[in-house]
C-alpha cells in the first residue's frame, strides 16, 4: 500500500515569499534608507524654511503687536473727568453772635462763622473738616458732609474774639470720598431735599432786636429726621450781619413748621434771610414713613 504525504497549500506561497525577500534584502534596505533620508530631509527643510520665514517677519510681528497694545485713549483726561472735583468755597462770612447787643464791629466778643461750600459732584459724597482763620486767631476744627450737587453751610458758632474778625478764611481738608453708585439713592435724595419748602417772611426790626421767621414745609412722602437749619441774615450788598440755627427733630410728611431767630440788636434795613437746610439725605436712617414710623424704599 502506497501512502502520499499531505503538502498544506499556503506552505508553498509562504515559501516562495521568503525565497523573495532573502533575493531582494539588499535593494528593500536600499529603499528604506533613501525613504528615510529623504522623510529627514524634508522635515529639516520645513524646520529651517519656518525658522528663517518667523526671524524674517519678527520685526513686522513686532510693529503689530505694538500697534495692538498702543494706548489710543488719553488716560490721564479719561481719569481727570472721573475723578471727584475738590469743594468750591463760594463765600466767608464772620458775623457778631446772636447774643450780642451791639451792632458796632469793635465791641463784638462772640462771633460767628460760615462758609457756603458747593460740592460740584454729581455722585460723590465729601466728608470734610474745617475751621477759620484770621489774622489775630483760628477757630477750633469742626466736620460736615457735603452732598453731590448742593451748597452746605460749614459754621462754627460763638467763638470768644476781641473786635469782629477780617479778613477770614476757611481752611477745608476733604477726610474722605465716597462715590454713590445707587442711583436710586441720588434720586430719592434729590426728591427729598426738594420737597423742603422754605416761606420766607420779612424781616422785623423792633427797637432792640431783629427777627427773621420763616416756615419749612416738607411735601414729600416721608417724614425726615434731625432737621438742622442755618439762616443767613443778609443786607442788600450781600453781607452777611447774623448768623441762626434752628433745629427739628423731625418734620413729618405734609407737615409745615413756622419758625424764627432773633438777634438781641437792632440791624439796618434792607435786611433778607436765606434758609440752608443740613440734612444728609443720603442716609437712608433720616426716612421714616409717617404711617408706622419705619423707614421704607
Amino acid at each position: 500500500m502506497a501512502f502520499q504525504e499531505y503538502q498544506d497549500p499556503n506552505l508553498g506561497a509562504i515559501l516562495k515569499a521568503g525565497y523573495w525577500y532573502q533575493k531582494h534584502t539588499s535593494g528593500l534596505r536600499s529603499v528604506a534608507f533613501g525613504f528615510l533620508l529623504a522623510f529627514n530631509a524634508v522635515f529639516w527643510g520645513f524646520v529651517v524654511y519656518n525658522g528663517a520665514l518667523l526671524l524674517g517677519e519678527n520685526p513686522i510681528q513686532e510693529n503689530m503687536y505694538q500697534d495692538l497694545v498702543v494706548n489710543r485713549f488719553d488716560i490721564k483726561s479719561l481719569h481727570s473727568a472721573q475723578s471727584p472735583k475738590i469743594p468750591l468755597v463760594k463765600e466767608i462770612f464772620a458775623a457778631s453772635s446772636i447774643t450780642e447787643t451791639s451792632d458796632s464791629v469793635a465791641q463784638v466778643k462772640t462771633a460767628d462763622f460760615v462758609a457756603l461750600v458747593e460740592n460740584t459732584n454729581d455722585n460723590w459724597l465729601i466728608k470734610v473738616a474745617y475751621s477759620f482763620v484770621w489774622p489775630a486767631g483760628q477757630t477750633v476744627s469742626a466736620s460736615e458732609v457735603l452732598l453731590p450737587g448742593q451748597i452746605t453751610p460749614l459754621g462754627i458758632q460763638g467763638v470768644s474774639v476781641n473786635g469782629l474778625p477780617q479778613n477770614v478764611d476757611v481752611r477745608v481738608t476733604v477726610v474722605s470720598w465716597e462715590r454713590v453708585k445707587d442711583q436710586s439713592l441720588l434720586e430719592q435724595a434729590r426728591a427729598a431735599s426738594l420737597g423742603l419748602v422754605i416761606a420766607k417772611s420779612p424781616v422785623e426790626k423792633g427797637a432792640n432786636a431783629t427777627t427773621a421767621g420763616y416756615s419749612i414745609t416738607n411735601t414729600g412722602v416721608y417724614s425726615i429726621l434731625d432737621v438742622n437749619l442755618v439762616v443767613l441774615l443778609r443786607r442788600i450788598t450781600g453781607e452777611v450781619v447774623g448768623i441762626g440755627y434752628n433745629r427739628l427733630d423731625q418734620i413729618a410728611s405734609k407737615e409745615s413748621v413756622n419758625l424764627d431767630i432773633r438777634w438781641r440788636r437792632r440791624v439796618s434795613s434792607g435786611l433778607s434771610i436765606e434758609v440752608y437746610p443740613v440734612i444728609n439725605f443720603l442716609d437712608r436712617s433720616v426716612y421714616r414713613l409717617p404711617q408706622t414710623g419705619d423707614m421704607q424704599f
